[in-house]
Formats: structure tokens, C-alpha cells, sequence
């Protein structure tokens, strides 16, 4: 059971990153990082009242710090997203995808500290394998000469902490407590967020009305859609994450992830460049697929060993 759903969810997150892509190439590419912000958290907030009809009882009966935990849970992968659309708004979805992975190695840690999971020194060794593969995944070419992209790298370190410590927070309140419950709360924070970065930042705030003045249909649509793809990824992998170790469900959705965002990256650049276009040049594809191959060797491996 906890396969197949570790198994969709990449696969659902995989059509989210490359809408947020597309979002921010050729929607609203007037908005800023912070705006952007404003529009995750204005998004989720129709789910807040889905999930508050569907465990009003259990949301009345949540304990206080279950109800901080998930908070904390929502709040986390909010602000990880300020450091994924920075990242994605300067490189390819793919790459992004990949560096994504890094969150194996912060949930084996992770779990070590916080759930009592085991970690060998095999296990080590894999994720020291990941990170290599990070590593090359980043090198860029600029005429004959390969380039390390730092912020890059940088940028989804912390996107994949963030969001690792939102996951282990997640199953830590969780696996107690109502699922849906748990879920109103994390939207709730993700939406509060939004709002208090709408009120608190000038900048973003007049990014986010001036998009909304010109293309707020297209921009809000999609936003929504995105949520509900995003949603359905999250409801798969935690649901996967309740039902399984950490590590190991992390493990199998970010390796697969990477194989179906290069898959589904190629056959948009190939059959709608206009919308998406990812740099498929026979060296930057060679580097990225030998790249993929250690970080899925490497996350794999977790899984095996």
C-alpha cells in the first residue's frame, strides 16, 4: 500500500514544480519570491475549510501541542518554498527536482534524533553518495568550461531542510492524532503566513496586486490547480510516511521523482518549447542523467541497506 503511494506522489509533485515553472517563465513573472508566498498561502486556504468539515470533532479535541506541532509543520514548508522559487526562477525544473533529494539525507538524521530510526554505516555511505551527485548535478556549461553553481545548491539545501523538518513534524504529530486534523492546522499556518507577508512586506504586496490587476484569472486558476496537485502529492506521501519509516518512503519518492522530471521535462521541451523549456543539450544531459543515476543509486541504497 505505502508504495503506491510513495510511488504517486513524486509523480504528482513532478506536475506541480513544472506549473510553478511555468508560473513564474510566462504567467506572473512580475511577481516576487515573496509574492509568490502570498499566493501559496491565499491558495490553500479553501482546504482549510475541506479538511476543518471533514474533522471538525478531532480539530476540537486536538491537544495544544499537537496543534503547535503541525503549525510548526505548515509554517516550515512555507517559508521552504521562498528558497525553492529562488531556485527554480534560475534553474531548470529537473535539476531542481534532483537537488530535492538532498531531504533523504536531513530525514535520516532526522529520524535518528527525533523517531528512533536506525542508521548504519552503509546508510552513511549512500548519502554521502547523494550529496556527490548533488554536487555534479549543479555543474552548468558556459562555452567549453563546466561551471559549480553554489546558490543554486545553496538554495535547495534549505529548501530540503525546511522541508524534511516540516515531513518529520508532520509524522511526529500525526501518527496520534487525526490526519485531517493534523492537515487544517499546517494549512492554517501556511496561510496565515501568506497573509502577515502580504501586510508586512510593501514590495510584495504591490508585486502581488499588480499581477492580480492584470492576470488575476490565469494566475489564480492555475495557483488553485497547482494547490490541488500539490495536495494530492501530500495527502499520498504522508499518508505513505504513516504507514512506513521515514527515510525509506522519502528514499523511494525522491529517487523516482527524478526520473519522472526528466521524463516529462524532455517531452515538453520536444512538444510545447513555447510553455516549458528545459536544457537538453547532449552534454548537459549527459552530466544531469550521470548525476541521477548516483543520487538514485544513493537513495536507493537507503532503501536496500
Amino acid at each position: 500500500m505505502w508504495v503506491g503511494l510513495a510511488l504517486l506522489a513524486p509523480l504528482l509533485w513532478s506536475f506541480s514544480i513544472f506549473l510553478d515553472k511555468y508560473l513564474l517563465d510566462r504567467i506572473a513573472h512580475e511577481l516576487s519570491i515573496g509574492s509568490m508566498i502570498i499566493l501559496a498561502g491565499i491558495s490553500g486556504a479553501p482546504l482549510i475549510g475541506v479538511f476543518g468539515l471533514i474533522a471538525h470533532e478531532q480539530i476540537a479535541e486536538y491537544s495544544w501541542q499537537s496543534a503547535v506541532g503541525a503549525l510548526i509543520s505548515g509554517g516550515l514548508l512555507i517559508f521552504s518554498y521562498y528558497f525553492y522559487y529562488k531556485a527554480i526562477s534560475i534553474a531548470d525544473a529537473s535539476l531542481v527536482a534532483a537537488l530535492l533529494q538532498l531531504a533523504v539525507v536531513f530525514d535520516y538524521v532526522l529520524a535518528l534524533l527525533f523517531l528512533h530510526e536506525k542508521l548504519r554505516i552503509f546508510q552513511i555511505l549512500a548519502a554521502l553518495v547523494i550529496i556527490t551527485g548533488s554536487l555534479i548535478i549543479t555543474l552548468d556549461t558556459k562555452g567549453n568550461a563546466w561551471n559549480f553553481r553554489p546558490r543554486v545548491l545553496l538554495l535547495m539545501v534549505m529548501a530540503s531542510g525546511l522541508t524534511s523538518v516540516s515531513f518529520v513534524s508532520f509524522k511526529f504529530v500525526a501518527r496520534d492524532t487525526n490526519f485531517a486534523a493534523t492537515q487544517f492546522y499546517s494549512y492554517s499556518c501556511a496561510v496565515v503566513i501568506g497573509v502577515a507577508v502580504f501586510f508586512s512586506s510593501r514590495s510584495a504586496r504591490s508585486s502581488f496586486l499588480r499581477t492580480m490587476r492584470r492576470k488575476r484569472n490565469v494566475a489564480l486558476g492555475l495557483s488553485q490547480i497547482n494547490e490541488v496537485v500539490h495536495l494530492g502529492g501530500l495527502l499520498a506521501g504522508n499518508s505513505a510516511l504513516l504507514l512506513a519509516p521515514v527515510a525509506v518512503v522519502s528514499a523511494v519518492m525522491t529517487s523516482t521523482q527524478s526520473v519522472y522530471m526528466v521524463v516529462i521535462g524532455a517531452l515538453l521541451t520536444f512538444s510545447f518549447s513555447h510553455l516549458i523549456k528545459e536544457n537538453i543539450s547532449r552534454d548537459h544531459l549527459v552530466v544531469k542523467l550521470a548525476a541521477i543515476t548516483m543520487i538514485t543509486a544513493g537513495t536507493l541504497g537507503l532503501v536496500l541497506m
